[in-house]
């Protein structure tokens, strides 16, 4: 696979929709404990929505609207998502969103990550979709090196990088 530059990005938008700990949860003694009374020891859930939004183009710097769309034409799957993953009315604009879910009891601690790209699930069933993971980890890569990105801004895209290399990484492992 190529390494996508992503030097021609514009209309920048990150937001980190949900932080919160939710719903009652019985800790080992089965006693209820309300998540918005008092921090849980046992049972903390945690759900985030982050938003990455902006727009790519070829500009001097590089072919980044190029390679994100030969990045695409390397999934080959039935439906097509060289074409499904596009946006059909702006076509170099780029809408990963991340739903994760963090729960921590006394068994251990489960992350789970779901991503969208353009509001299209990305669901990580065959080899096919692994350029569309590409694409997502290079475009949170690059704009973790722009030098007026916040500290935590910087962060929310460290997170979401980190879940795509950990939601590809146990695909990988899978299938060997």
């Amino acid at each position: 696979m190529n390494e996508i530059s992503f030097t021609g990005i514009y209309n920048l938008k990150i937001q980190k929709k949900y932080n919160t700990v939710w719903g009652t949860y019985l800790p080992p003694n089965h006693a209820p404990i309300r998540t918005d009374d008092i921090p849980l020891k046992h049972g903390e859930k945690h759900y985030k929505r982050i938003i990455i939004d902006c727009d790519v183009t070829d500009d001097e710097a590089g072919q980044d609207f190029t390679e994100y769309l030969d990045e695409l034409k390397l999934c080959t799957p039935k439906d097509a998502p060289e074409i499904k993953y596009k946006n059909p009315d702006n076509p170099n604009h780029i809408k990963i969103y991340m739903d994760r879910f963090d729960v921590n009891d006394e068994l251990g601690k489960v992350t789970e990550s779901s991503f969208k790209l353009n509001d299209f699930d990305v669901t990580l069933c065959d080899r096919s979709i692994l350029p569309v993971y590409t694409i997502m980890a290079a475009i949170t890569k690059k704009l973790q090196k722009l030098q007026d990105i916040s500290k935590e801004k910087c962060e929310i895209l460290q997170l979401v990088n980190e879940s795509v290399h950990k939601k590809a990484m146990d695909f990988i492992e899978n299938i060997m």
